[in-house]
């Protein structure tokens, strides 16, 4: 079976993944077609010896890796927009994250492409999961007259990555205490 043959398949879930990679369609088919540019003028850098994904995949890593800039944190612009969250994860946590659960490319496959240990993929992992709970974290204010109640979701809250800026007992407090702070998620007993 030709090369070509055996990318064929994977070629529309590459486009997928260079574009969640590089945030815009056209700036992730720049990438495949250089992909399959430098496959046609030195096929060597296809590892027959992979899985033909895997090959293909570890290929458009080493090219996307070739360019400088793609080792620099993204500047994601609007970081409340979620369609640009993913931009501005770290690059090599941004790849190894978009392999596993996006692409549902495992481990094993995922290190073999990033040219990494299986113990650095999940390093990358976490470090992608800290990077998308600070950008997630909000500021929450807690209604509830309940004291006990309030100290649990308060405790919840904050495992969460949340910062909790106030416990309102009554309406009057929560009134007080939204005037007063930048508030993005509001719990209440009603």
């Amino acid at each position: 079976m030709s090369i070509a043959q055996q990318l064929a398949p994977h070629l529309p879930y590459l486009r997928r993944y260079a574009r969640a990679l590089t945030g815009s369609q056209s700036s992730g088919d720049a990438y495949v077609v250089s992909v399959l540019e430098a496959l046609l003028e030195d096929s060597s850098i296809f590892e027959r010896d992979l899985p033909s994904r895997v090959a293909l995949y570890k290929a458009f890593d080493r090219i996307w890796g070739s360019v400088r800039v793609n080792h620099q944190p993204s500047d994601a612009g609007d970081a409340n927009d979620p369609a640009r969250r993913i931009e501005a994860l770290t690059p090599r946590s941004r790849c190894a994250f978009l392999l596993l659960a996006m692409e549902r490319i495992d481990e094993q496959e995922t290190a073999h492409i990033l040219g990494v240990d299986i113990p650095q993929v999940r390093r990358l992992i976490e470090e992608a999961g800290r990077e998308i709970a600070d950008q997630i974290a909000t500021n929450v204010l807690i209604i509830e007259d309940e004291p006990l109640i309030a100290m649990d979701l308060e405790g919840i809250v904050e495992q969460l990555g949340h910062r909790v800026v106030g416990i309102a007992r009554t309406h009057r407090e929560a009134l007080e205490l939204a005037r007063n702070q930048d508030i993005g998620l509001i719990l209440a007993d009603i």
